[in-house]
């Protein structure tokens, strides 16, 4: 049976899997949800919470019960941070789009209100104690205090949008720790938590949905939820109806999970039964354990789907009324809600620019059309404004927008083109003077791209990685649609060096299907005679692929020469065309040995015209076996191979400290080149006078760096690393 490590946190919800037997001897999963609650929130701080709330609760019941005065009606105000990377605007990948939050307080009030519509599917056995918990939850539309500008109205209410660079984490594609996210981006993005609820979303790692910070417990700049993007608003699927941060929440005012955490346990809530375990999909009512009648396992602390939840109970209530009423940064919110979610007033003619669609990440032309998004935040029906766009700070150029647009909607605008040079550069645009008026809005007018890319022509040959330095490496991009497990780099195994890129087929169970990609630079395949790609790879199957029903990961290589906008494939191998060890499987996690690799060499001769060319390396995953890549080289010929039985160079000390020493078994037309990890040359010599020859690397860091020489219509490529 194949082991699958859970990534667990307090009160975090991660999604893995039921166990379902669907390939010979392997155990595979579906996705559900589970959640370590013991992670975050101590059993001391368990404890003292329980001996602080448990009066309370019992007091406030009592007087319900003796016909007392109302629930009080808490309104929350809320501020969703958005952690996306620096190349992603609005409505891309991490940068979730402005609906999505719109969608999520639109859950979050439903199910706290019982206003869902889907309420009538609570069980009748249940309906007498479902209840409104009496808690609103408001986006604020002004800063909170202690912000730098607080007391001004937000550029998009609600929300504020962090470029993850721009705080010390930097872009990511396979997502954030917890440990991350609470000791650096929540530090650096909270806001005043004694006057709003802040929520963060962003990427998570190992499956994670989302994790909450329970009352009375931890930082003041860590308190808040944090969600998953992929399940934050109506995003569609099991986990996909806003329930996950329903959940959240609920931990966030106090409540446990409805099984207790054990097995019959006690989650401090008289009126849900006791139940055996947490639930996971969605099982037909009743289903009775621990001697009750029938577990309530459409109550929203289960870890039943999205689609299955529609309940909170009265008891629940109680203690979320109590928490709100005296709990640390919990008590103190209603009273601002009046003043940070108000309306912002006389915003009869406001509109803004809330994100820019073009440019972005690589462009292949000094000629750019910028697309922005123009949005209406006036009450006032917009029928004209004036955008203003610049490139690197240069004077801006006005551009007269007319139209219709209807209070609080957006439309996508083209502007005149402009023509820029090579190289990274900065986009910003703004409004003025909408509906030919001053805007009353300022503080939402402008949005600005402060990574995009010009290449007109790309990199110059060779283009050498492997995976030896930061991880993605410099220029190279990645796609990860599910926002789970990709391309990562791994130093337990390499073909030469002590890294490579590998793809974790052999734990990540809900892989069946999906695309993950690494994508090279743009590089300048003219730049060469006959350009030609090699790299390494090893792979081993799972399954036996004799079996009734064979299975296999697949590894693609594509090509493209518009920058991205369509791809041409160059390589596919699957099963036993794509393993590269004997035997072909094995239901071990497969380690390769330096002698499991095998070199692969695609011809790019069809592509030699090509000023701007990108490779991309897609794994298809199929839950199989790992993948591993190494030493992708694009040069001219034969490639850069590091072939031992046709050698022509002999390269020692390695590592090396100062000196390199290259032995030759010719001279005859031959030139030495030692390029760094970023592509740069930091030495050549084509007057070769001796087939010994001494490179003084003295004065270079420390790190890897690639020895090439070519010799005649020959060329060798090796790794060395410098170590002083």
């Amino acid at each position: 049976m194949k082991k699958i490590t859970l990534l667990l946190s307090a009160f975090a919800l991660i999604a893995t899997g039921a166990l379902a037997q669907n390939k010979p001897g392997k155990t595979v999963t579906t996705p559900t949800r589970t959640c370590g609650t013991m992670d975050m929130v101590s059993q001391a701080e368990l404890d003292a919470f329980q001996d602080w709330l448990a009066p309370k609760v019992a007091s406030y019941l009592n007087q319900q019960a003796m016909g007392g005065s109302p629930e009080a009606v808490y309104n929350i105000p809320t501020i969703v941070h958005i952690i996306h990377n620096s190349n992603e605007g609005v409505g891309t990948g991490r940068n979730i789009p402005n609906i999505r939050v719109q969608e999520q307080m639109t859950v979050l009030n439903d199910d706290f209100r019982r206003t869902n519509a889907d309420a009538s599917n609570t069980p009748a056995m249940f309906t007498g104690v479902a209840a409104d918990c009496e808690i609103n939850f408001c986006l604020i539309t002004t800063y909170p205090s202690g912000h730098p500008s607080a007391g001004l109205p937000l550029p998009e209410v609600g929300v504020d949008r962090v470029d993850a660079t721009t705080i010390g984490v930097g872009n990511t594609t396979s997502g954030y720790s917890t440990g991350v996210i609470d000791g650096t981006i929540k530090p650096a993005t909270s806001w005043n938590p004694n006057e709003v609820m802040n929520i963060w979303v962003c990427q998570l790692q190992g499956g994670l949905l989302g994790y909450a910070q329970f009352p009375n417990s931890g930082a003041a700049n860590t308190d808040g939820t944090v969600m998953g993007y992929q399940f934050f608003g109506l995003t569609g699927g099991q986990f996909g109806l806003g329930r996950t941060t329903t959940h959240e929440v609920g931990h966030w005012v106090g409540l446990r999970h409805i099984n207790g955490d054990s097995n019959c346990g006690n989650d401090f809530v008289a009126d849900t039964p006791t139940q055996a375990s947490l639930t996971n999909g969605c099982p037909s009512h009743p289903r009775p354990s621990c001697s009750n009648s029938g577990d309530m396992f459409q109550n929203y602390m289960d870890y039943s789907n999205d689609n299955c939840m529609n309940i909170f109970s009265a008891g629940q209530k109680a203690v979320m009324q109590n928490v709100m009423a005296t709990a640390n940064r919990r008590a103190t919110l209603n009273g601002f809600s009046a003043t940070l979610c108000a309306p912002i007033a006389s915003l009869s003619d406001d509109a803004g620019i809330t994100g820019i669609t073009t440019p972005t990440g690589a462009v292949c032309s000094a000629t750019i059309t910028p697309v922005v998004d123009l949005r209406n935040f006036g009450t006032n029906a917009l029928t004209s404004v004036t955008i203003n766009y610049l490139i690197d700070g240069a004077p801006q150029t006005p551009f007269a927008w007319t139209g219709n647009l209807a209070s609080g909607n957006t439309i996508s605008v083209n502007l005149p083109s402009v023509v820029t040079t090579a190289g990274p550069h900065t986009f910003d645009a703004n409004t003025t003077m909408p509906n030919a008026t001053a805007d009353l809005g300022p503080g939402n007018d402008a949005a600005s791209q402060t990574n995009f890319t010009v290449s007109i022509s790309g990199l110059s040959l060779p283009y050498i990685e492997g995976f030896e330095g930061s991880y993605l490496p410099a220029g190279m991009t990645a796609n990860n649609d599910d926002g789970a497990t990709t391309w990562a780099k791994t130093t337990i195994a390499a073909k030469t060096g002590a890294a490579s890129a590998f793809m974790d087929y052999y734990n990540y169970s809900t892989s069946k299907g999906l695309e993950d990609d690494i994508i090279t630079p743009n590089v300048d395949l003219s730049s060469v005679v006959n350009p030609t790609l090699t790299f390494e790879v090893a792979y081993q199957l799972y399954t036996d692929p004799a079996a009734a029903t064979p299975y296999s990961d697949t590894l693609e290589v594509l090509i493209s020469t518009d920058c991205g906008a369509t791809w041409n494939s160059l390589y596919r191998k699957e099963s036993t065309n794509l393993t590269t060890t004997t035997p072909t499987f094995s239901t071990a996690s497969f380690v390769p040995t330096s002698n499991q690799w095998r070199q692969e060499v695609i011809s790019l001769n069809a592509y030699a015209s090509a000023t701007n060319a990108m490779v991309m390396f897609r794994g298809i995953g199929d839950y199989e076996n790992q993948m591993y890549l190494d030493d992708i080289n694009i040069d001219f010929s034969t490639g850069l191979a590091d072939n031992s039985a046709n050698t022509v160079v002999n390269i020692f000390p390695n590592p090396a400290k100062d000196l390199i020493n290259v032995l030759l078994t010719s001279i005859e037309d031959t030139e030495i080149l030692v390029f760094n990890l970023v592509g740069e040359v930091v030495y050549s010599n084509s007057a070769i006078m001796s087939r010994i020859n001494k490179i003084d690397m003295s004065e270079q860091a420390n790190g890897v760096y690639f020895v090439k020489v070519k010799s005649g219509d020959q060329v060798t490529t090796k790794k060395i690393i410098l170590v002083k």
